[in-house]
């Protein structure tokens, strides 16, 4: 009888696990289907360069508080509720910009999205660690999702255009919340008042400073990106093959590498090799060169963004609110980034971006190395 209620136990865990590494997959899928081509929507919109850097600007910042305010909830309330009405309102702002014929109408589109792409990450998150899921590979079947998305989009985009990305996003949102409504939660909620943000900014303060710095770098690039891919002879196909070796590397070595490295020296190379790349991609001369370049950017954000993951679950008890932290890093990088490549745009071209990007990667890999050292890893009182 014990064996048999162990073994029910056991199925039920594994059940829960494929349903999330389902639910990861297809909102990676369905975010990444259509983020690389905001910009050529948006051109084909008749938009400015300075009118899409507000775009993605507000989008960043609305991504930023829901990252946050949502992530902090779902150590209130539970996951549950937060992963079935994220993913619905997720699926309806995508089928909304179907609807998307000028800068006014596309800029309020991409605020609601923010806001909905904020509502589930650090719920999903948080329930995959209650669920003693091992977080390189479970951060891999979002690469997966990634890879999947982008592969698609370079397909879908060249044959009935860059709208049809959206409708297809909407539908693999869709598809998770039918999945996530079988979801049960796991585990007790947290009492509001043993909840402590400015405990959890501290406990994890060397990563969040040098995960903005590097992710704003990176954002300042990947604001232009596909107009860098196209000035450089890429079409909307290529653009979705380029940045799908992105997602595949990506994939690769989350699952089969991640996991095996000390968490913040995983951390701090993909700091330092980020920097690198960057700058290598500025010399680039055509989009063929790009290609390999952008494949071992995949690999160096494994490296960063699972070292960051591993080293804040590893060192908070509010979870929940750590991941949401860590989400609302990623997105006022999404916020700083685009203002920062709107200046420089100004200045400069897309070339310069990446230069620019490259300076802040190695700036943030200092920082990460100062702050870590032994004169300074307490900064709670």
């Amino acid at each position: 009888m014990i064996g048999d209620s162990n073994s029910a136990q056991e199925q039920g865990w594994n059940s829960l696990l494929f349903k999330l590494h389902s639910l990861q997959f297809l909102a990676s899928f369905s975010a990444w289907i259509a983020l690389f081509y905001i910009a050529v929507l948006a051109k084909e919109l008749g938009l400015s360069d300075i009118e899409i850097g507000t775009i993605a600007t507000l989008y960043g910042l609305c991504l930023l508080f829901s990252n946050y305010m949502f992530g902090s909830l779902s150590d209130i309330l539970g996951t549950r509720q937060f992963l079935v009405s994220g993913f619905l309102f997720s699926s309806g702002v995508f089928l909304a910009h179907l609807f998307a014929f000028n800068y006014s109408s596309l800029l309020y589109i991409r605020i609601l999205t923010g806001i909905a792409l904020g509502v589930y990450p650090a719920a999903l998150f948080s329930l995959a660690f209650n669920t003693n899921a091992r977080m390189g590979r479970f951060s891999s079947y979002g690469a997966l999702g990634s890879f999947a998305g982008l592969t698609s989009a370079g397909f879908l985009s060249t044959v009935y255009g860059t709208k049809s990305l959206f409708v297809l996003g909407s539908i693999a949102f869709f598809l998770a919340f039918v999945v996530s409504i079988g979801i049960r939660e796991h585990r007790s909620v947290s009492d509001q008042n043993s909840l402590h943000p400015l405990k959890v900014v501290m406990e994890n303060l060397p990563t969040y400073v040098a995960l903005l710095i590097r992710h704003t770098g990176a954002n300042i690039i990947w604001t232009f990106w596909s107009l860098y891919l196209i000035a450089l002879g890429a079409n909307s196909f290529y653009i979705g093959m380029i940045t799908a070796s992105n997602a595949l590397t990506q994939f690769l070595t989350m699952r089969y590498l991640c996991d095996k490295l000390d968490s913040r020296r995983e951390f701090n190379s993909g700091l330092l090799m980020s920097a690198a790349l960057f700058l290598a991609l500025g010399f680039a001369t055509s989009f063929w060169q790009l290609w390999p370049l952008f494949a071992l950017i995949g690999v160096v954000w494994g490296f960063v963004f699972v070292g960051a993951v591993r080293t804040v679950v590893d060192h908070s008890s509010q979870r929940g609110a750590a991941i949401g932290l860590l989400n609302s890093v990623l997105n006022m990088s999404s916020v700083l980034g685009p203002v920062l490549a709107t200046v420089v745009i100004v200045f400069g071209d897309y070339r310069t971006t990446m230069y620019v990007g490259a300076i802040l990667s190695f700036a943030s890999y200092l920082i990460s190395r100062r702050l870590n050292s032994p004169s300074h890893t307490s900064f709670l009182p």
